[in-house]
């Protein structure tokens, strides 16, 4: 009998998210043409670059562009 192979570890963290990658994100969506939607995703965060935002909302904000396409 060859031997059992161990199960696919699940992930048990959300991932984690750094500023380039929101910004590079980002850029793609404005270079389809949705710069409008993205600058609307920054005001509802309250910002007016991503730069300028906060690290505990990364997550957030990575979901708000994973919504409009975006591969992150």
């Amino acid at each position: 009998v060859p031997p059992a192979t161990p199960p696919a570890a699940v992930p048990t963290a959300a991932p984690t998210y750094s500023i380039a990658n929101i910004m590079g994100a980002g850029a793609a969506l404005i270079d389809e043409g949705k710069m409008g939607a993205v600058l609307d995703i920054c005001q509802q965060f309250g910002i007016r670059h991503v730069s300028q935002l906060p690290p505990d909302k990364y997550g957030a904000f990575a979901a708000a562009l994973r919504g409009l396409g975006a591969q992150l």
